[in-house]
C-alpha cells in the first residue's frame, strides 16, 4: 500500500517555515532591543565621560589657582632669596612655608628668578615708574599676568627696604661724623626716593654678588 506524502511534507515545510519566521522575528526583535539598549548605554557612558572631563578640568583649574597663590606666598616670604638668585633646592628645605610641594613650586620659582634678573639688568636711563612704583616697561609687560606682576611688586618693595636701610645707615654715619649733619632728619621720604633710579641699585648690586 503506498502513501502520498506530498500533503504531509507540504504541511511540515509550511510549519517549519512558520517556526523559522517566528524564531527569526524573535531574534530580530531581541537584536533590535539589544541595539537600543547598547545605544542608551553608550550615550550614558559619553555623558559620564563628559562630566568627568569637566570635573577634571575644574579640579586642575582650582589646583593651579591654589598653586599660584601658595607659590606667591612662598616667594614673598623668601623674596631675598629670589633677589639673590638662589635656586629652590637651597631655599625650600629651610623655609617655613610648605603649603606647596617643591615640584609644584619649582616652575613658579624659576619665573620669579627670571623677573628678578630682568629687573636687575634694566638700564637706568630714562626709566619711569607707574603708580605702584614699578618700572613702566616691566609693569606693562606683566599687566595681564597677576603672578609675575606681584613678584615684580615684591622685588621692588624689597629693594626699597634695602635702600631705606642703607640711607638710614648713611645718615647715621653723617650725624656721627659731622656736627652739621644733626640738622639732617632721619626720616625717609619714599615718594621722593621712589622717583630716584638709585633705589634699584641695592637690588642690582646684591644680584651681582
Amino acid at each position: 500500500m503506498s502513501y502520498d506524502l506530498t500533503a504531509f511534507l507540504t504541511t511540515v515545510a509550511a510549519s517549519s517555515a512558520s517556526i523559522v519566521a517566528i524564531l527569526g522575528g524573535f531574534i530580530a526583535s531581541k537584536l533590535i532591543t539589544i541595539s537600543g539598549e547598547r545605544e542608551a548605554v553608550l550615550e550614558k557612558l559619553n555623558s559620564i565621560e563628559e562630566i568627568l572631563r569637566f570635573k577634571t578640568t575644574e579640579r586642575e583649574s582650582r589646583q593651579k589657582e591654589n598653586d599660584t597663590s601658595d607659590a606667591l606666598s612662598f616667594i614673598r616670604d623668601n623674596i631675598e632669596a629670589v633677589n639673590n638668585q638662589n635656586i629652590i633646592d637651597l631655599v625650600y628645605d629651610t623655609a617655613n612655608n610648605h603649603s606647596i610641594t617643591k615640584e609644584r613650586l619649582k616652575p613658579y620659582w624659576e619665573r620669579a628668578l627670571s623677573i628678578s634678573k630682568e629687573l636687575c639688568e634694566m638700564g637706568s636711563d630714562g626709566m619711569q615708574f607707574n603708580s605702584d612704583g614699578l618700572p613702566k616697561d616691566l609693569a606693562r609687560k606683566y599687566s595681564n599676568d597677576a603672578f609675575s606682576y606681584n613678584v615684580l611688586f615684591a622685588l621692588m618693595r624689597f629693594s626699597e627696604k634695602i635702600a631705606r636701610e642703607e640711607e638710614r645707615r648713611r645718615r647715621e654715619e653723617l650725624r656721627k661724623n659731622s656736627p652739621l649733619a644733626s640738622l639732617v632728619p632721619l626720616s625717609f621720604d619714599e615718594s621722593v626716593f621712589r622717583n630716584n633710579i638709585e633705589y634699584i641699585e641695592p637690588l642690582r648690586v646684591m644680584y651681582k654678588k
